[in-house]
């Protein structure tokens, strides 16, 4: 009975490609998702921001006016 064996064949050469590869698949994906969330950001982030900008004076007044309408029961003191 014969043992036989193969020959070691190493292609490192494919397994660097494959590496390689790999390693720029990841950085596409990175860039892809920092993407897609500045696009979500500026999508909905800035007409937020907007209408805070815009709204901030008037809700400000407003809040100032009613929120000190409580009279002044304290009683004085007599001297």
């Amino acid at each position: 009975m014969e043992d036989y064996r193969a020959p070691f064949d190493a292609n490192f050469a494919g397994s660097t490609l494959a590496l390689r590869n790999s390693f720029i698949e990841g950085f596409s994906a990175i860039f892809s998702s920092l993407a897609f969330v500045l696009g979500v950001l500026f999508e909905f982030g800035l007409p937020l921001l907007f209408w805070a900008i815009i709204l901030f004076w008037p809700l400000r007044a407003l809040w100032r006016r009613f929120r000190n309408t409580t009279p002044n029961t304290a009683v004085p003191a007599s001297p």
